[in-house]
């Protein structure tokens, strides 16, 4: 499951933009066959800067995923390329890039919640 990040995106832009510009990135992102995951296997998170300076200006994307044997350096830069692309129709005079980044599977951890019954949310679980 990719991780985006996206750095820069200014405090005072609104919820649907917001959401706009995660459903972009996940189609972005997803359409790239050599990736084999679909929009919902994308999570997407705008991280806050406490600083106003270049909000909207300069906006920095990381992406983080386990490596594959697929994942090669071509598939990368294409998925590097259409999240840049996408996200430039919401700021068209921002300078964007986007730096892909390898997790370590014999590193890392997660647990998986079981569902809220009577609301259908999932847990926060640390």
């Amino acid at each position: 499951m990719p991780i985006v990040t996206v750095y820069g995106i200014p405090r005072e832009y609104s919820q649907g933009g917001l959401t706009a510009m995660s459903d972009a990135l996940k189609v972005q992102i997803a359409k790239v066959s050599g990736l084999g995951i679909g929009t919902k296997d994308v999570a997407v998170f705008f991280h806050s800067d406490l600083r106003n300076a270049k909000l909207g200006h300069e906006i920095i994307i990381f992406i983080d995923l386990f490596p594959e044997e697929a994942r090669t350096t071509k598939v990368l830069h294409l998925m590097s390329r259409n999240c840049v692309l996408g996200i430039s129709k919401f700021f068209r005079l921002a300078s964007i890039d986007c730096y892909p980044r390898f997790l370590s599977p014999t590193i890392s951890f997660a647990v998986m919640g079981e569902k809220n019954a009577s609301t259908g949310a999932e847990p926060c679980t640390v």
